[in-house]
């Protein structure tokens, strides 16, 4: 929880509690793992996957429909191509969104210091 102190001298401005880079990068970090965890359940509905994962772990495949295979293989596909410029997107997004909220709890800031002591 940020302390709150109070600034000593009119003329010194205290200096707003801004978001620095380490929150940038944690939001950043979350939407990748988010976006790498949609990959993941995707690649888990591809039966040609999934039967190579039970191969390899000594269970027994099934059979699957070739239409329903076909459709979760491209459905894997499209995500995997455009998954980059979404999770861009989403980043930007969240990028903006903290910024518009820094810049208006500064203007909320500097609306609430004394107009009395201001020297213009």
């Amino acid at each position: 929880m940020p302390s709150t102190k109070q600034v000593e001298s009119p003329f010194l401005e205290e200096q707003p509690v801004r978001l620095g880079f380490n929150i940038m990068m944690l939001l950043l970090l979350m939407v990748v793992a988010a976006g790498v965890g949609l990959f993941l359940v995707m690649a888990m509905q591809v039966p040609a996957i999934t039967n190579e994962l039970n191969a390899w772990l000594g269970r027994p495949g099934q059979a699957s429909q070739v239409d329903g295979a076909r459709k979760a293989q491209l459905n894997f596909a499209l995500y995997l191509y455009a998954a980059p410029t979404l999770m861009g997107m989403l980043a930007y997004a969240l990028h903006y969104i903290v910024n518009l909220v820094d810049k208006r709890m500064k203007k909320i800031h500097e609306s609430a210091e004394d107009k009395e002591f201001r020297m213009e």
